[in-house]
C-alpha cells in the first residue's frame, strides 16, 4: 500500500473545505459494526478512519494462479457483457449485471440503465471461495448482487465515483462492498471527497490520496459511512488508449456476448476483470421485492 498521506483529522477537513462543521459519526463502540477484518485474517488497512467511520482494507492473493486463470477464463466466456461509453464516445469499459432469484432492479450508469441476467454458474464456485472461504461470511449473510467490470486495455477505466446508488443507500447507512480482481493489475486509489471545490463540481482532497495496486486474486473490501466520505477510482494504466466507438459494436441494440477469444496474452495487454458484490437494501419500485 502507498500512501501519500494519512487523512486529515476532522478539524483540518472542515477547514481545508470551507465547511461550517463536519459532524462525527457514531464510534463502533456507540453503534457495533461488524468489519470483515474482524472475521477473517490477513486484511492490510488502505483507509482506517474511525473519526468517519469510513474502512477499505485489503486482502492479498493467497490462491494457486492456475486457479485464478481459469476463473478468468470462465468469467470471459459466461459473462453478458455489455459495453459502456463515454460522452466522447470511448468505451470506458464492459459491464454484467447480476441479482438474486425475484429481483428485477436494473443498475444505472448516469443515464444508462443495465438488465440483470440469469447468473451463471461460473460465479458459484468463486463465490463460495471469495465471500465464504477468504470473507468468512456465512451464505446467508452474502451480498444479494454482483456487477462485473471488464477493462480490455489499460485505457479503459472508472474515474472518481462513490458507490451512491439509492440501491444500496451506501451514503445513507452502513455499507459492505466486496470486490475481487482477475487479470492484469491495476491501481486503486482512494481520497476524501472535496464537496465545494472552487469549481463547483465534486472532486476530492488530492493531499489525502491513498493509492494500492490491486493483482490478481486480491481482495478489496469498503465498509461502514465509506461511500459518504470517501470517493474511489481505478486510474488508467501508462500504456494503451481507450477504444473509441467507432472501432466498437454499435451502442443500441448491441448484443450482449461472450469475449473468449481473447487469447491469454491480452491479459498481459492490460486486459482486467473484477466483481463487485453488494446488499441492495432498497429496490426498485417496480421490483417484487420491494413489496
Amino acid at each position: 500500500v502507498r500512501r501519500k498521506s494519512r487523512p486529515p483529522a476532522l478539524q483540518e477537513r472542515v477547514q481545508n473545505a470551507r465547511r461550517p462543521g463536519e459532524l462525527r459519526e457514531m464510534s463502533l463502540e456507540e453503534q457495533p459494526l461488524e468489519l470483515l477484518k474482524t472475521l477473517a485474517p490477513d486484511w492490510e488497512a488502505v483507509v482506517d478512519d474511525m473519526d468517519r467511520r469510513s474502512f477499505c482494507y485489503l486482502q492479498r492473493r493467497t490462491w494457486p494462479e492456475a486457479l485464478l486463470e481459469q476463473e478468468f477464463r470462465n468469467l470471459l466466456d459466461c459473462g453478458h457483457w455489455e459495453k459502456l461509453y463515454s460522452k466522447a464516445g470511448s468505451v470506458t469499459r464492459s459491464t454484467a449485471w447480476y441479482v438474486s432469484d425475484g429481483c428485477c432492479c436494473n443498475y444505472s450508469y448516469g443515464d444508462v440503465n443495465v438488465q440483470p441476467n440469469k447468473r451463471p454458474d461460473c460465479l458459484r464456485s468463486i463465490e463460495a471461495r471469495i465471500l465464504g472461504e477468504a470473507c468468512c461470511l456465512p451464505e446467508s449473510q452474502w451480498p444479494n448482487c454482483v456487477n462485473l467490470n471488464l477493462y480490455e486495455d489499460e485505457g479503459q477505466n472508472v474515474g472518481w465515483h462513490s458507490d451512491d446508488e439509492g440501491l444500496f443507500r451506501g451514503c445513507e447507512m452502513d455499507c459492505r462492498i466486496i470486490s475481487a480482481s482477475w487479470g492484469s493489475s491495476r491501481v486503486f486509489e482512494v481520497a476524501l471527497k472535496d464537496r465545494n471545490h472552487a469549481s463547483g463540481k465534486p472532486s476530492v482532497f488530492y493531499d489525502t490520496l491513498q493509492s494500492v495496486t490491486l493483482e490478481a486474486g486480491d481482495i478489496c473490501s469498503m465498509e461502514g459511512l465509506f461511500q459518504r466520505h470517501y470517493s474511489h477510482q481505478i486510474a488508467k494504466g501508462t500504456g494503451g488508449a481507450s477504444s473509441p466507438a467507432s472501432e466498437a459494436s454499435p451502442k443500441t441494440d448491441e448484443p450482449k456476448s461472450s469475449l473468449s477469444s481473447l487469447s491469454p496474452e491480452t491479459v498481459s495487454a492490460g486486459v482486467r476483470i473484477n466483481l463487485t458484490w453488494r446488499y441492495i437494501v432498497r429496490h426498485k419500485p417496480y421490483c417484487p421485492l420491494s413489496k
